[in-house]
Formats: C-alpha cells, structure tokens, sequence
C-alpha cells in the first residue's frame, strides 16, 4: 500500500475511533431496514408461492440475502463495542509520524 493511502486511512480510522457511538447509528438504521424488507419479502413470496410462480423463488432468495446483511451489521456492532476501548491510539499516531517522514 503506498505512504499516502495508508496515512489516509489511518488518519480517518483515529477521526472515527474518537467518535462516541461511532457507525452505531447508521449500522442500527441498516440492520432495521434489511430485516424489514426480509420479512416483507417472506411474506409476499408466501402468497406468490400459493399461485405457484417462480418468483416467490426469487423472492426468498432476495429476502435471505437481506436477512444476511442484517445479521452481519447486527454483529458488526456488538462486535465494535466491544472492541473499541482496546485499540491503541498511541500505535497508530506512531505509525503516521513514521509515514510523514
């Protein structure tokens, strides 16, 4: 990775480290949505299914896939909680005083 790029994404990593409830609120507006629309489409393919259409097919195929995504915001941010207060400031602000030089 070249010294430009990586001091780029360090330094915007460090921005978002010091945020208080960082990507909480944008993952929760995700995770919220992609199950809304899962449910809706299980139980749209429901009644699709009964007219015996291949797209009801489709449908629990879309709908899984948003059921997944949901999940894995879902534990993206437990995941973060957890992780956040053990990351270490002090390594990253070293790193990039090292690529500046």
């Amino acid at each position: 990775m070249k010294r430009e790029k990586e001091a780029e994404l360090l330094s915007e990593f460090l921005k978002q480290l010091n945020k208080p409830n960082y990507g909480i609120r944008s993952h929760t507006n995700i995770v919220i949505s992609c199950y809304v629309v899962a449910f809706a489409l299980f139980i749209i393919s429901g009644y699709v299914f009964e007219r015996g259409s291949y797209i009801a097919n489709l449908m629990l195929v879309f709908g899984g896939h948003f059921w997944g995504t949901g999940w894995v915001f879902h534990r993206s941010i437990s995941q973060w909680k957890a992780l956040a207060p053990h990351i270490s400031t002090t390594s990253i602000d070293e790193r990039m005083r090292e690529l500046e030089l």
